[in-house]
């Protein structure tokens, strides 16, 4: 009879260690989310510096980086600061220009006021390519070769100056730098002078270069 009572009670202890209680898809997983969520900062946890947290792994920047690019950025706060006062005529364009054929006139921010070396011979391959660039036929016909950086393509709006400066300023970019992408560069001082004395609207504003960092 024990044995007998014994057995039963093991098989009614199976019977229910064996019921679809124990076995409710997900059960045990509420638990381990649970136990695993706590270890996990909460958004509202005014505690938690979570830029911290979520780079905890990444890679610090040692003492040389960090002097470097400290350095970096004061080359560039300098360069901006020359460029500025080139653009008030602080300093002369006699002083800085490379071609002498650079002017202030039409400049609408410090970074068009560039000379830049690889481009010394500016103005003579201006001149030596003047269809290509200052040619209204000529963009007219070239304007189908660019796009612009919405991916639309130039085309004549409400002036015709103003389209004819955007493909100048393409076609003279891509005579110097070659295809850049989606790269952009200022053009020199130069350049932006003879483009924009050639194709202005006294009823519009031209358009100053921007950086990509600006």
């Amino acid at each position: 009879m024990s044995d007998c009572s014994s057995g039963s009670s093991s098989d009614s202890e199976g019977s229910q260690n064996d019921s679809e209680w124990n076995y409710i898809p997900g059960y045990v997983a509420v638990e381990d989310e649970r136990e695993g969520a706590e270890l996990l900062p909460e958004e509202g946890d005014s505690d938690v510096d979570f830029d911290e947290y979520y780079y905890a792994d990444e890679p610090l920047a040692d003492e040389e980086w960090i002097q470097q690019y400290n350095r970096d950025i004061k080359a560039k706060e300098d360069k901006q600061k020359e460029l500025g006062r080139r653009l008030d005529d602080t300093e002369l364009v006699g002083s800085w220009c490379t071609c002498g054929n650079c002017d202030t006139q039409h400049l609408q921010n410090a970074n068009e006021c560039f000379a830049v070396r690889k481009t010394r011979n500016a103005w003579l391959l201006l001149k030596k390519n003047w269809p290509v660039c200052l040619e209204k036929w000529s963009l007219r016909i070239s304007a189908v070769k660019y796009k612009r950086r919405d991916g639309k393509r130039y085309k004549k709006q409400d002036s015709e100056a103003g389209f004819l400066r955007s493909v100048a300023y393409r076609e003279f970019t891509y005579l110097v730098h070659g295809y850049l992408g989606n790269k952009r560069v200022p053009l020199p001082a130069c350049a932006y002078h003879v483009i924009r004395g050639t194709f202005s609207d006294k009823k519009e504003e031209f358009t100053g270069f921007q950086d990509e960092e600006d």
